[in-house]
This record gives C-alpha cells, structure tokens and sequence, in this order.
C-alpha cells in the first residue's frame, strides 16, 4: 500500500495565487479577481448555482462561446461584473398581451 509507506506532505502540489483552476463556465466572481482572499466555500455554492441554471435552462448563465472567445481580462471581467439573464426569461413562455 503506497499511501501507507509515503508521507503525504512529499506530494502535495499546491496551487499558486492568480492560477486559473476549474470550468471557466462555473467560475465565480471571486475568483475571477485573482486576489484568492474571497475565495473560500461559498465559491462551490456559486459554482452549483451555475450548474442549477444550467439543468433548468439547458445554458450556463453566461454564454460559452462568448466567454471562451473573449481574451483573458476580458473574459475575467465578464465572469465578474455581468449579470447574467434571469432563468425565468429563458424557460417561461412569452404571452400574448391582453390575456
């Protein structure tokens, strides 16, 4: 058994401030600011979030291929500062005024 015989701490790889880590698509807010001081748990909250939309709606909240053509800050600000449509304008059917 190798994770018996090995220290863990020999292994351990750790991730570096301002590295880009997940699904541009699921990235929160905070971390597209890249300062790591905000990121903590609810970030995972954030991330279910966009995977919630995205099973009522069949998008993500923000439109991929807008996201992945946009250049790096481009596409951190996005991530950051746009509100994406609410859900219910995607998946409610529009109705004919005067009813």
């Amino acid at each position: 058994m190798k994770c018996a015989t090995q220290s863990l701490t020999e292994k351990i790889i750790f991730t570096e401030i301002g590295q880009i880590v997940g699904t541009i698509e699921y990235m929160s807010p905070e971390q597209a600011k890249l300062n790591q001081l905000d990121v903590d748990t609810r970030t995972d909250i954030d991330s279910l979030g966009v995977l919630l939309y995205q099973l009522v709606t069949g998008v993500t909240p923000i439109d991929s291929k807008r996201l992945r053509s946009a250049g790096f800050e481009e596409m951190l600000r996005i991530i950051r500062e746009e509100e994406p449509p609410s859900y219910d304008i995607l998946i409610m059917p529009k109705r004919p005024r005067g009813r």
